[in-house]
């Protein structure tokens, strides 16, 4: 029997207003944001705001003044941007090496990841040269751990080995965590100099540990290519395990429990989906960085997009929309944002196809007042 063309109507009407409020909801989670510094022309030029240009970078860190410290991997130095935008060469002469020494005068081997603490130093997983560096806040570098090659070994700093440590965070102990990238692992070096492996016992020195994602306890459990690193002030540690699409836990006793990244019914890993943890999707997570109140940011390489992991378990997309491109605004678009670092309460993050640092303004209280929190 044919219904009357009013209740037609109606429901396509119920129909479209449900679609809408859907796609509403979902543009109402997007955050306005802007370009801080880069022209998007992949070259090397210090200057203010967008007259600065930037290789292709991948971590950044941030310190208690509102500086930025980006390692400018294509040209193997350090860069700084004030609270003002102004880009300036921090460390490193631009040639490939491992000299230690002045910052003027110091080289490095494709830089990664940066770490500000509170005593003015900046640590440096230096990718490339397979070290962990320090650059004081007299401006020396100086090497924490690592040798000139590639491997795995634990022991003494000066002895231990890395293959393409990515990134690195330091407790409030002193001691390093690094995203040892190419060996599976997340290591640890104490104040004493002693380097170990918190977590990760997969296949050293390959590029891809497929199959390999496995809670457990330290070496039992299994990351693939695990990069950015962040410890809270309870001591736990965080990882984008990228290739295996998750967020990873990791207790001060070793304890590995994945909190975000999730598999589809057809058994994909990869995806953009907001939503809670056990349904939430990632794909290819490379940085990250925590905050005060438990709120991780990451950086959504492949889905081009920056999200917001709650602590009680939901994922936000705050800056993005799966597009690649690039465009500031509230529909901003993004193409593969990389190292991710916070200014009070807002989201600095490097692009690293557009070349540029963006940040996203106070995300938290913009989703509180949507009524999202």
């Amino acid at each position: 029997m044919k219904r009357p063309l009013s209740s037609m109507m109606r429901i396509i009407s119920k129909i479209l207003f449900i679609i809408f409020l859907l796609f509403n909801i979902n543009l109402s989670n997007a955050q306005r944001v802007k370009t801080f510094a880069g022209n998007g022309i992949d070259t090397l030029v210090n200057g203010k705001g967008k007259k600065a240009s930037f290789g292709k970078c991948f971590g950044i860190g941030s310190d208690t003044n509102g500086n930025l410290y980006i390692p400018d991997t294509d040209h193997n130095i350090i860069r700084k941007v004030d609270s003002q935008g102004n880009v300036s060469t921090y460390a490193g002469t631009g040639e490939f090496g491992n000299t230690d020494g002045n910052a003027k005068t110091a080289s490095f081997s494709e830089p990664a990841g940066a770490y500000a603490d509170e005593k003015g130093n900046v640590f440096i997983a230096d990718w490339g040269g397979n070290k962990i560096r320090k650059i004081d806040a007299n401006g020396i570098v100086s090497t924490i751990a690592g040798l000139d090659s590639t491997g795995y070994l634990n022991g003494k700093a000066e002895l231990a080995m890395f293959c393409a440590p990515r990134s690195c965070c330091v407790d409030q102990d002193g001691s390093i965590y690094v995203g040892d990238c190419w060996n599976h692992s997340i290591r640890k070096i104490t104040p004493e100099g002693e380097v170990g492996t918190l977590a990760g016992g997969g296949q050293p020195y390959v590029y891809f540990n497929k199959g390999s994602w496995k809670e457990g306890v330290g070496l039992e459990a299994r990351f693939d290519a695990p990069c950015g690193v962040a410890v809270d002030n309870q001591g736990i540690v965080y990882t984008a395990d990228a290739n295996n699409n998750r967020i990873r836990k990791i207790t001060p006793d070793g304890v590995v429990t994945t909190i975000a990244g999730s598999m589809d019914a057809a058994g994909e890993t990869g995806g953009l989906k907001d939503g809670a943890i056990d349904s939430a999707m990632l794909w290819v997570p490379t940085e990250l960085v925590v905050d005060d109140e438990g709120y991780i940011f990451i950086g959504d390489s492949y889905n081009n997009c920056v999200r917001m992991l709650t602590p009680d378990g939901f994922l936000f997309t705050v800056a993005g929309n799966g597009e690649k491109g690039y465009r500031d605004g509230k529909k901003s678009v993004c193409d593969s944002p990389r190292g991710v670092a916070l200014i009070g309460d807002d989201v600095y993050f490097f692009d690293f196809n557009n070349n540029r640092v963006r940040y996203i303004k106070n995300p938290k209280e913009y989703l509180r007042r949507k009524g999202k929190l």
